[in-house]
């Protein structure tokens, strides 16, 4: 059909997929926590860009919702409904008033737009930037959960680009703006051919898009290491049957502390630093160009250019070493009883603490690092399918040099490999050795793996973090230690109940609903019941146990907590046994 048809055809169904819920409750007053950090590393955290680029920082500011509407697609009562928190004005670090997490950097290549055209594109707090709402007042927390819906906003800002482009007076003005914002290169028709361009991609995207959305994302989750896989070997090498169905979102996790173990992701995949933090920013368009403007593979090296900023990663990374677990905010939530916080530090340490106690391991010199054991699917008894993703699916790479299909993990550790090293000697100097180690974190190797099971992290400052289980399937820690949980219950709502800690999960009209009956949304598993069953982890707890744990885990600190010495560990649970996940 006519591209004005097909054009008009899909702005009706993103509108429809697009259009938001009600805006959340407002806050009057925000909370700062004391988290270790100073404004100016608050601010690092909030700001300083990756590398990732949505698109141009003068198109995002310019674009406006609807057909006929005035109001900004990044006005703040436009990103409230998407759950996007607004940061205080700061005309230096964030001179377009963007949401806390979207960095702006001037576009150097690979590809793209012209060189030096401000980029605006996701960083590190986007989704690790989490915010409490409670009578009023609204307590930022610092490498927190996000409760954001990136896919809904996705949707919502593909539709204005194709509204912008197919109503003539809605182009003309989007385009008069953006030139005074940024004068670029090329001029005016310059700039109308890369918007059309990047228009006819949503359009010619779209139906893909669609067939791969089989669990809805929502607020507060992606498929994260899916939609790694699926840029990286589908979107850049322009291979849609690479692209795998995303199946198994995950919860943004907190990331205190995180520089301290010894794996990291969910299913405990990567250990080093460097190479999660450039595979992440791969997974949200950090900008690559494996293929030439006719569909070649382009040869090494430069087929490993990419838009990723090491050195800035690295400045993050560094900043969050230095991140805290938030303190409890007895004055807003409600002060903590000592003596039952105290009950529930003896019931945590028997009950809980031979998996999330702090298992230091001994014998790593001048930096510690503590193991984070993996706990088996078929004893933890929750949602597998994130963990059997990741192990089982498989994908062409030829065009990068792969003879035979490669799995998630070898793809990740070897793509990341060569895209930081690549990285590093465009840097000027060029990265030594010495530098190389540091920048990849305490000189830990590149080890990707893919275990039949997920890690059991130390739950400081875990009650800011809700929901729970790696899915987000369970909404308050009172539901994660009783026999019985919701089947259904309410997603997106910031208010917060510091009983049951969690948001309050039963007003529909401040979210969305989510089933735990789809596959990927199991809650089954990490259960405390005094009958046996997969995923029974410990007998019933009593009211009292419940009460009292909860209790502690409010106010846990590292001094508080259990910790011991571990000898390192061996190889986890089903690593190196290929096909594990297809049994």
């Amino acid at each position: 059909m006519p591209r004005p048809v097909a054009a008009l055809l899909a702005i009706a169904v993103l509108a429809a997929c697009a259009s938001p819920g009600p805006d959340p409750q407002p806050a009057e007053e925000l909370v700062l926590l004391d988290q270790g950090l100073t404004p100016e590393e608050r601010a690092i955290l909030h700001f300083t860009p990756q590398g990732t680029e949505i698109m141009p920082a003068s198109w995002l500011a310019s674009l406006r919702v609807g057909p006929t509407s005035e109001t900004r697609l990044m006005d703040p009562a436009v990103l409230g409904r998407y759950r996007f928190i607004t940061p205080a004005p700061d005309p230096v670090r964030n001179p377009d008033n963007f949401p806390l997490g979207f960095a702006v950097h001037a576009h150097k290549g690979p590809g793209g737009p012209p060189s030096g055209v401000r980029m605006v594109g996701f960083t590190c707090a986007a989704c690790h930037t989490g915010q409490i709402n409670h009578k009023g007042k609204a307590i930022l927390i610092e490498g927190g959960s996000a409760m954001h819906d990136a896919v809904a906003f996705q949707r919502r800002m593909a539709e204005a680009m194709v509204l912008t482009a197919e109503l003539g007076w809605k182009r003309e003005r989007f385009l008069d703006e953006v030139m005074r914002r940024e004068a670029w290169p090329g001029g005016r028709e310059a700039l109308a051919k890369s918007f059309d361009n990047a228009v006819e991609r949503i359009l010619v995207r779209k139906p893909l898009e669609d067939r791969l959305t089989v669990v809805p994302e929502g607020h507060g989750r992606l498929d994260a290491l899916q939609r790694i896989a699926n840029q990286l070997l589908g979107e850049n090498l322009i291979r849609p049957d690479n692209e795998q169905v995303r199946d198994a979102p995950v919860s943004f996790p907190p990331v205190w502390d995180i520089w301290l173990f010894d794996w990291v992701q969910y299913n405990a995949s990567v250990r080093q630093p460097m190479v999660r933090n450039v595979g992440e920013a791969l997974g949200v368009r950090a900008r690559t160009r494996f293929l030439d403007d006719a569909g070649h593979p382009i040869g090494p090296p430069t087929v490993w250019d990419t838009s990723v900023l090491v050195r800035d990663v690295d400045r993050i990374e560094r900043t969050l070493h230095k991140l805290r677990p938030p303190p409890w905010p007895a004055e807003i939530l409600g002060a903590v009883d000592p003596a039952l916080a105290e009950q529930g530090r003896v019931a945590f340490a028997s009950r809980c603490a031979a998996c999330h106690g702090i298992q230091v391991i001994r014998g790593t010199g001048g930096a510690p690092e503590w193991h984070v054991p993996v706990i088996p699917l078929a004893r933890i008894g929750t949602d597998p399918n994130a963990a059997r993703g990741f192990a089982g699916r498989t994908y062409d790479a030829s065009a990068l040099g792969f003879r035979e299909r490669i799995g998630g993990a070898e793809a990740l550790r070897v793509v990341t490999e060569r895209v930081k090293e690549r990285a590093y000697d465009q840097l000027v100097p060029p990265a030594s050795a010495e530098e190389r180690a540091a920048l990849d974190g305490f000189g830990r190797d590149n080890l990707v793996r893919a275990p039949c099971g997920y890690k059991a992290r130390p739950l400081i400052g875990i009650w800011a973090t809700a929901p729970f289980l790696h899915n987000g399937s369970v909404p308050s820690l009172h539901d994660m230690l009783s026999p019985d949980r919701p089947a259904t219950f309410v997603v997106g709502d910031r208010e917060f109940d510091p009983e049951k800690v969690g948001y309050r999960s039963d007003r529909l009209e401040f979210g969305t609903l989510f089933d735990t009956s789809m596959p990927g949304n199991s809650n089954q598993g990490h259960w405390f019941r005094d009958t046996r069953g997969p995923g029974v982890i410990g007998p019933a707890l009593s009211d009292g146990e419940r009460r009292a744990i909860i209790a502690y885990l409010k106010v846990a600190t590292e001094e508080t907590y259990p910790r011991r010495m571990v000898d390192r560990p061996g190889r986890a649970a089903c690593e190196g046994e290929p096909g594990w996940a297809s049994r």
